[in-house]
């Protein structure tokens, strides 16, 4: 299933919150001053969060790494095998 533009708006958003962290601790270690620190890690977030969300999106289309499922893996399957990975596949997001 691929993944929702809101989802990739969530984890861009996350993962920044926690890189801006981090520059800013890293920042101030090498300057000392909280005001320099905090503007590094701004611009650094701002910079990169743009460039994460179209780099997840890009992604989202590169078939490699991804494990490709056929109509035909399915054909062995009873009734109540199938019945049961349609709900857990409901469940997962990847059926509506």
């Amino acid at each position: 299933m691929p993944d929702r533009r809101i989802r990739s708006i969530t984890k861009t958003v996350t993962w920044r919150t926690v890189a801006f962290i981090i520059t800013g601790i890293v920042s101030y270690v090498f300057t000392g001053n909280f005001f320099v620190s905090a503007a590094i890690a701004g611009v650094d977030s701002v910079a990169k969060l743009f460039s994460y969300y179209f780099h997840e999106r890009v992604w989202e289309h590169v078939s490699f790494g991804k494990k490709k499922i056929k109509a035909s893996d399915f054909e062995d399957l009873n009734e109540a095998q199938k019945e049961k990975l349609f709900k857990r596949l409901k469940e997962l997001g990847y059926v509506e």
